[in-house]
């Protein structure tokens, strides 16, 4: 009999964990599948552990390699061996939550598209959430088009059917990555997952060291990506996948990837990871704005759980970036003057983006520097606008808005009537007028001379300062530290 989903698992000296992966995937709600374990030629109990529990369920198939073939090949020996209508994969070391098969293949069906892909919780290796908002829950539908931004989700977080997976195989050669490249060949030949808004695994954080391998492997991930992303006529769809696009993904990526190896120890790693760039390509052209964005969302494993890193880490933080910034500018990867505007743009997403707690929370120290007792019009009532609002309604504090994409008159907003100031109104010397908006040159020109005005762009360089100094001793310290010689690695390429 067919069961309804094939469960994919290729193991290797997967002893500690892999009774764990097993036992959720017994627990399931719906009962109709198989798993086919690949044991990969292990050296410890792994095999034994499987076989006993495949003794008490005939759902489960093992398949025992004698010569290590590595996860890639591992799984396509299972895939050849499968016989469900979807199939789905789980490593010998993650777990599915007790509905993930049943709520995905419903999902799968209903939708049309036959592939579907749910949330995940981030844990620790041994489980343990690393803090109560580490669910990642899906709301866009998995395309070629997202992909290629570099959206991914977890080989166990999703379901296909096997007539969309057809001959499509992991390519064998890549150590690192397989799942990745094989998702991406897919959505390139049309198939796009449907997002079950619900977490439907554990994705178990391991720590692993970073090297030139990886690198070279997940480089050529996603040139395969673009490629076959070319070859299936995505750019006469009117979607970005020319060499021009690729190189720009790659280098950031690049830039990605070598930032986080730099936060483990700056001062050896960023030897490490200058020869790591130059083995991968000969002229990587990274920009502040990578820079800053990369900085701010990739930091250590061990520091997820603190929402509000970069303030308690800054003098780590800034010394690691800071030493690789000017590194890339003394190897021409990166424009004179990055470093600097890096911090900027750093700083401000920080503090201007970022709901940090207490006394660094910008809309609390707007509103700490108005006479809540007397009149107040917000100029501007977009995001930072509606943030402040927010703070004025917690103070039960009345106010009016002026912006010019909003009719004068009456609008509902937070459960509150306001009313809307027309554009062209005079300015009155008796109101506070707060410029929400961080280019607010042209409010500025119009306010006259005696006008009370509070500017958000003025709180966010004040609230910055603290930051600031530890980024100004980074400096100083990189300014006096001896900088090696510039890289002449032998570049090597990537097929």
């Amino acid at each position: 009999m067919t069961p309804a989903v094939s469960v994919i698992m290729a193991a290797r000296n997967a002893e500690a964990t892999i009774r764990t992966a097993i036992d959720s995937l017994l627990t399931q709600t719906m009962p109709d599948w198989e798993l086919i374990i690949i044991d990969d030629a292990s050296t410890d109990s792994t095999p034994g552990v499987a076989s006993e529990i495949a003794q008490t369920d005939p759902r489960l198939r093992i398949v025992h390699q004698r010569i290590h073939i590595g996860p890639a090949a591992a799984r396509n020996v299972a895939l050849n061996r499968a016989r469900g209508s979807f199939i789905s994969f789980l490593d010998a070391d993650d777990v599915l939550l007790p509905d993930a098969l049943e709520s995905l293949i419903t999902c799968a069906q209903h939708n049309g598209r036959g592939a579907a892909y749910g949330g995940w919780r981030i844990t620790k290796a041994n489980g343990t959430p690393i803090d109560s908002q580490a669910d990642i829950i899906p709301d866009l539908l998995m395309d070629l088009p997202r992909r290629l931004l570099g959206h991914t989700f977890p080989i166990h977080a999703q379901l296909i059917s096997r007539t969309l997976l057809a001959n499509h195989r992991f390519h064998e050669e890549l150590p690192f990555g397989e799942d990745c490249e094989l998702f991406t060949r897919l959505a390139a030949q049309g198939v796009c997952w449907h997002p079950l808004p619900h977490v439907v695994c554990e994705y178990r954080q391991h720590p692993k060291p970073r090297t030139l391998e990886h690198a070279l492997a997940y480089r050529k991930v996603w040139e395969h990506g673009f490629a076959a992303a070319r070859s299936a006529g995505w750019q006469e769809r009117g979607i970005d996948v020319s060499h021009e696009r690729e190189r720009q993904t790659l280098d950031r990526k690049l830039f990605r990837f070598t930032h986080l190896l730099l936060l483990e120890d700056p001062s050896p790693a960023k030897n490490v990871a200058a020869n790591v760039v130059s083995s991968v390509t000969a002229s990587p052209r990274f920009t502040a704005e990578w820079a800053a964005d990369i900085a701010l969302t990739h930091i250590p494993l061990s520091d997820l759980a603190n929402e509000n890193a970069w303030l308690t880490n800054t003098d780590r933080y800034a010394r690691a970036a800071i030493q690789w910034w000017n590194r890339c500018q003394a190897e021409s990867w990166a424009p004179n003057g990055m470093t600097d505007e890096a911090i900027d743009k750093l700083l401000f997403i920080i503090i201007n983006q970022h709901d940090v707690p207490g006394d660094m929370h910008v809309p609390t120290a707007v509103v700490n520097r108005l006479d809540l007792t007397q009149p107040i019009v917000l100029l501007g009532f977009g995001r930072n606008g509606k943030r402040i609002a927010h703070e004025l309604k917690n103070r039960n504090v009345t106010y009016q808005v002026r912006d010019d994409a909003l009719e004068p008159g009456a609008i509902s907003h937070d459960n509150r009537i306001i009313t809307v100031e027309p554009p062209a109104a005079p300015f009155d010397p008796c109101v506070q007028y707060v410029m929400t908006v961080f280019h607010d040159e042209r409010y500025l020109q119009s306010l006259p001379n005696d006008a009370v005005s509070v500017r958000w762009r003025a709180v966010i360089d004040e609230l910055s300062r603290p930051l600031r100094r530890g980024f100004d001793q980074a400096l100083a310290s990189a300014a006096h530290s001896h900088q090696p010689a510039r890289t002449t690695l032998q570049h090597v390429g990537v097929a």
